[in-house]
C-alpha cells in the first residue's frame, strides 16, 4: 500500500482500513519531504500496517529508504522545530 504523507490522516486511517480488508498489510509512505507533520504513517500504522519504506525524495525510485523508528523520530522533532 503507498500513501502520500501529506495526505489528510483521517482519510488515510479509512484507506489503511480498506486496504488491511484486502489483506494487504505492508506500507510505503511517499512525500515525507512535503509534509510537516507524520500523522498519515502513524495513522496508517496504527490501523495494522507495517511501515516498510519511505520517500524523503522527490525521486520515487531513488528516495526510497527503509521506515527505521529515526527517520519517524526525526520527522517529528522536526515538526517541533528541534534538532538531534
Amino acid at each position: 500500500m503507498v500513501l502520500p504523507a501529506d495526505m489528510n490522516p483521517i482519510e488515510a486511517e479509512e484507506v489503511a482500513q480498506c486496504y488491511l480488508e484486502a489483506d494487504t498489510d505492508t506500507l510505503i509512505v511517499t512525500r515525507l519531504e512535503l509534509s510537516k507533520r507524520c500523522g498519515v504513517p502513524l495513522r496508517a500504522a496504527y490501523q495494522g500496517l507495517k511501515l516498510t519504506l519511505v520517500s524523503k525524495s522527490p525521486e520515487l525510485v531513488e528516495g526510497l529508504q527503509c521506515a527505521t523508528p529515526e527517520i519517524m523520530l526525526e520527522k517529528m522533532l522536526a515538526a517541533c522545530e528541534i534538532s538531534l
